[in-house]
């Protein structure tokens, strides 16, 4: 699986889910066969291309079946029958079950039809009329189609064969080209769109008090077109203006026997992401777009004419920004999330996310450690009946001289945090010429290490000089520490990342040195009270694990997948490998 290839950060994408056609027809498969119960047969009539009931289609027909005249090939007289029909306006009629012929689930079994590959989607690139769509292939078994064609002058009743054993050929598919739709929705335990086990789940989340929004991550058959792209094998022989007339009417019939089989068109795997706001870290896809990806050569090309099993390997990639950010246009990748027919049959696709998009999540979690170690030395001198009383303490917060998410991809920082102001200084008030000058320091950088690690290094470092009491001017370092700390990069079935402490490195530390020929009483006093405040605030403040703490990162879809083999890739995207945990419809 091509997962090292991502480079969707120097696309300006937040996340990208890329799911494999293969994938999509596994789910196609499950739900025929899950579905078969609720399919029942259908019987349809057209007059004037228009669907009329049964009564008023014998009427206008003067009281024919059209399903019991057989064909006629426009030689000799007209049938009488056929005459009336095509007075009373006939276009057609259909009888049929929507399913799959070769489903065991309904009483055949494969051998029945053996050529049958399940193949029910395809993807397709993006057409100059049509824009990007994809290709149904629909099944019907006991199919029966009458129709008149006025342009060649012959009546065709078309029944499916159903004999054990019958050629592939004869199986009855038919595509409809669709264009690419994704939904996103409140959880309404009253909407009857929703499938139940997806209703189940959002109840639960919601006794949890977890707020969430309900996404699909396939796209629904009700985005279907009943367009005169669609091809049906049965009228291949029709007269070109006439098809156009003729194929919507099936193509309607068929997705509307859908609805009325589910009372509502059915759609497949749901996620459940969680909005908690109270969870900052959690990745919350918005402005989904979605867009099918032509398979590329070495080079980033793309192919223009694919091999039907490069064709297979296409993908339908969802194209979210993360929080509210800005959604980019849909773009041609440069690379394939699948090489081979291998790599399709091991995940059903991969979820990328950005070096930004997660330096943002490490960035709102780490900031308020960060600024807890800016320290701002508070130092003040007072007249104590003609000498100076100096005192000092320490707060927190100071301001930022480097306070920066990395947007430059070019290297490997997600963020780099430097504190380094300039000295604090305080003039004595009766000895005019004593001062306390106080230099503090602090820098923090998290960086991409390897495949399946970050680095975060970071320094703390606090000096003076002191001239109390008339004296020469000391100088002194109380602290001056440094921590670099590896953190292994773990993804859970679930979707949570885990960053998982590895060796600690540190150089340097805290020093309880004091200035031995600084007699004066109020100098000495000064260099202990500031040794004591820095390392109290160090030991209470500073920590060589500041990811340890982190609130976990969960990634979109954890109901939906199985996630697998976190991986930073080669342009500093996250990756993981995913796998459909169960389908819904």
């Amino acid at each position: 699986m091509s997962v090292q290839q991502s480079d969707i950060t120097d696309l300006n994408y937040d996340l990208v889910v890329g799911v494999s056609q293969r994938s999509v027809n596994a789910i196609m498969k499950t739900y025929y066969t899950n579905a078969a119960e609720y399919f029942w047969p259908q019987t349809w009539y057209f007059i004037n291309s228009l669907s009329v009931d049964q009564n008023t289609a014998w009427q206008m027909m003067g009281n024919q079946d059209p399903f019991e005249i057989p064909s006629w090939n426009g030689q000799g007289t007209m049938p009488a029958n056929i005459q009336s029909c095509i007075n009373g306006g006939f276009t057609c009629a259909f009888q049929f079950t929507p399913g799959d012929p070769g489903n065991p689930a309904v009483g055949n079994t494969p051998a029945t039809y053996p050529a049958w590959d399940y193949t029910y989607l395809t993807y397709l690139p993006k057409d100059t009329f049509y824009g990007q769509t994809y290709n149904y292939t629909l099944c019907c078994q006991n199919i029966q189609v009458v129709y008149w064609d006025p342009f060649t002058n012959v009546w065709v009743n078309y029944t499916q064969p159903t004999a054990p054993n019958s050629p592939a050929s004869s199986i009855v598919k038919f595509c409809a080209y669709a264009t690419l739709a994704s939904q996103t929705k409140a959880y309404n335990a009253s909407d009857n769109t929703i499938p139940q086990d997806v209703k189940t789940q959002a109840a639960a989340l919601q006794a949890s008090n977890t707020a969430f929004t309900i996404q699909q991550l396939i796209v629904s058959l009700e985005a279907m077109d009943a367009s005169t792209m669609s091809t049906l094998p049965f009228m291949t022989t029709l007269d070109e203006c006439y098809y156009q007339r003729l194929a919507p009417c099936f193509i309607t019939a068929y997705t509307q026997a859908l609805k009325s089989s589910f009372k509502s068109v059915p759609t497949l795997c749901y996620a459940l992401p969680q909005t908690n706001q109270a969870n900052q870290t959690i990745i919350n896809p918005t402005n989904v777009q979605t867009a099918i990806e032509n398979f590329v050569d070495t080079n980033g090309n793309v192919i223009s004419s694919p091999t039907t099993d490069q064709v297979n390997l296409s993908t339908l990639n969802y194209l979210c920004a993360v929080n509210g950010s800005i959604p980019q246009t849909p773009q041609q990748f440069k690379w394939n999330w699948f090489d081979s027919d291998n790599d399709a049959s091991t995940y059903d696709g991969v979820i990328a996310l950005s070096k930004y998009a997660l330096g943002r999540s490490i960035y709102n979690q780490i900031i308020t450690y960060v600024k807890n170690n800016c320290w701002v030395p508070q130092i003040s001198c007072t007249n104590n009946n003609g000498t100076d009383a100096w005192s000092f303490s320490m707060a927190a917060n100071g301001t930022l001289n480097s306070d920066a998410l990395i947007t430059n991809n070019s290297n490997n920082y997600f963020a780099i945090f430097l504190y380094n102001p300039a000295a604090f200084t305080t003039y004595g008030v009766v000895n005019t010429g004593d001062y306390v000058s106080i230099t503090p320091q602090f820098q923090l950088e998290v960086s991409i290490k390897d495949a399946s690690t970050i680095t975060v290094t970071q320094l703390s470092q606090f000096s003076y000089v002191i001239k109390i009491g008339g004296g020469e001017a000391m100088p002194g370092t109380p602290l001056n520490i440094s921590y670099t700390q590896d953190y292994g990069v773990i993804v859970q079935p679930d979707g949570t990342l885990d960053f998982t402490p590895g060796q600690l490195q540190t150089w340097g530390g805290p020093s309880n040195e004091s200035i031995p020929y600084l007699t004066n009483a109020e100098g000495e006093q000064m260099v202990q009270s500031i040794n004591t405040t820095v390392q109290s605030m160090q030991s209470a403040d500073l920590t060589a694990t500041p990811l340890g703490s982190l609130q976990q990162v969960i990634l979109p879809g954890g109901n939906a997948f199985m996630f697998k083999d976190a991986q930073f890739t080669s342009a500093n995207d996250l990756a993981c490998e995913i796998t459909y945990l169960k389908t819904t419809s």
